[in-house]
């Protein structure tokens, strides 16, 4: 049997990408984990250290702490309330775009099943109408990738700015002179702040 339409754009049921999978949830806390290190550098709380000044650090009584910034992201009720914020802005979009996947697949299943029962007519305006619906779900599943996109960075870019603020604080009220949020090979759990920042997130999330 001729099986023309089981190429590309072929979609299984339950393939779509449901609110907390990887389309919404893994996808935003990877690229806010990259976009936040930079962020993190950017404001002088990162550091690669070579063991040497490290040593030379230690050596003056320079206070040293790391924060695991994977954790806070992770762990911090802000960041917890963005992705909330996000899956439910963006469910209907989700819903819809799994609508249309399913419509298309049973339409492709008809053309398969049925291909040697339909008239050539029946069978054109199969494939026409199996065409159009293709290019709507191409066209639907880009539009809510880039506005995802767009807002999971807003969000994101707002949270880092808190994050930022409270690994700050933390630092002068432990009078660390330098945080460590990436580039270290080991460091005694002694240096490890990352709870107390996580703490110090909640209780401001708290009181907002």
């Amino acid at each position: 049997m001729a099986r023309p339409f089981n190429g590309q754009g072929k979609r299984r049921r339950g393939s779509t990408a449901r609110p907390g999978n990887p389309w919404l949830t893994s996808e935003m806390m990877n690229m806010s984990r990259k976009s936040f290190f930079a962020i993190l550098c950017a404001f002088g709380l990162c550091a690669i250290q070579s063991p040497f000044r490290v040593a030379q650090a230690q050596a003056s009584d320079l206070k040293i702490a790391i924060v695991d910034v994977v954790r806070v992201l992770e762990q911090s009720p802000q960041a917890r309330v963005a992705r909330e914020q996000l899956e439910q802005e963006f469910s209907p979009g989700d819903q819809e775009l799994q609508d249309k996947q399913s419509n298309l697949l049973e339409l492709e299943e008809k053309l398969e099943k049925e291909d040697d029962v339909l008239s050539e007519a029946e069978l054109s305006s199969l494939r026409l109408d199996i065409l159009r619906r293709r290019r709507e779900v191409k066209s639907l599943g880009d539009r809510l990738r880039d506005e995802l996109t767009f807002r999971r960075n807003e969000e994101f870019a707002r949270i880092q700015k808190v994050i930022i603020q409270v690994i700050r604080s933390e630092a002068k009220s432990g009078d660390y002179g330098l945080v460590l949020g990436e580039g270290y090979l080991y460091a005694a759990p002694a240096l490890d702040i990352t709870d107390q920042v996580i703490e110090r997130l909640k209780s401001l999330q708290e009181a907002n």
